[in-house]
């Protein structure tokens, strides 16, 4: 994208003294990874209403178990475990695993006998899904079961891990690793979302699960653009003025930060060496979940 005016803006210091810059290059890519440089807008195809840029398959997950996350818990001797303790070892140990449920049911009490078993449900974000939960020895005056879930459970590292691979694909450098908040249930249409930085900029990764096999579990991962923050557009405006003329930049200051929708701006003043440079900052394109800046003098 072009500015279609660009005003002389007003000479800024750099090495050997001072110069007068070229215009103001068209979109730039921020934060940076090899510098500012031009960047055509995405294809159509690649973007939506939804501020989705990207989505492609993800990695395939091994699962933990053939059928999914083993879970146990000692119970005291009874002739049987209680429902409500089974439930609640169930719902325990998918917080381990980074599941929380908003209710475990179990509709019978579990006998203490070896090979004894009863089917639960656990719910997740209003879809129930199947347990069994398996008596596996009775030690003295306890009790041991196994407890496997229906569907396979992505840990939630397992998760961030793919959707840092994914971005690095995409020639970029997440922020210390992306954070996802719980595990990703194996079934198809499930989905987690996670989040994370590059040079600042926060990004959403929506990991939904596209198929389900034995061994694997497929996901897609969809980049979304968030608001960027008024300090970290500041940031961005300063290096890529600083690139632009290799001038000194004192300091950035914007009214506001940008939301992520393109033809959002906001108005910034830059200065340094004593010179001032005022411009009008907009979002040009989101682009791999990252906003796409215009800077035009004003």
């Amino acid at each position: 994208m072009h500015p279609t005016t660009t005003p002389d803006p007003t000479p800024m210091p750099g090495p050997g003294g001072p110069r007068p810059p070229s215009a103001f290059a068209p979109a730039h890519r921020v934060p940076p990874l090899a510098g500012p440089h031009p960047v055509p807008p995405p294809p159509v195809a690649r973007r939506s209403r939804a501020g989705v840029v990207w989505a492609v398959v993800g990695g395939l997950v091994a699962l933990l178990g053939a059928a999914g996350g083993v879970l146990a818990l000692l119970g005291f001797f009874s002739p049987s475990v209680a429902r409500a303790d089974v439930a609640a070892g169930i719902s325990e140990q998918l917080g381990e695993r980074g599941v929380v449920a908003s209710a475990v049911d179990c509709p019978q009490d579990l006998p203490a006998e070896v090979g004894a078993e009863v089917r639960c449900t656990y719910t997740v974000d209003g879809r129930a899904v199947g347990a069994v939960a398996r008596v596996s020895s009775v030690r003295g005056d306890q009790v041991v079961f196994d407890t496997t879930s229906d569907a396979p459970l992505v840990a939630p590292q397992d998760v961030a891990t793919a959707v840092d691979e994914h971005v690095g694909t995409l020639g970029h450098d997440v922020d210390g690793g992306a954070d996802c908040p719980g595990a990703l249930i194996g079934e198809t249409g499930r989905s987690v979302r996670c989040e994370f930085a590059v040079g600042g900029q926060p990004v959403d990764a929506v990991v939904t699960v596209s198929a389900v096999t034995a061994a694997e579990v497929e996901f897609d991962i969809a980049l979304q653009a968030r608001a960027v923050a008024r300090d970290v557009v500041e940031q961005d405006v300063a290096y890529l003025i600083a690139q632009e003329y290799g001038a000194v930049v004192d300091s950035a200051d914007c009214d506001g930060g940008l939301d992520p929708e393109v033809g959002a701006s906001t108005l910034c003043t830059v200065t340094g060496g004593g010179d001032r440079l005022d411009l009008r900052v907009a979002v040009a394109a989101l682009e791999d979940g990252l906003v796409v800046y215009d800077l035009q003098s004003v």
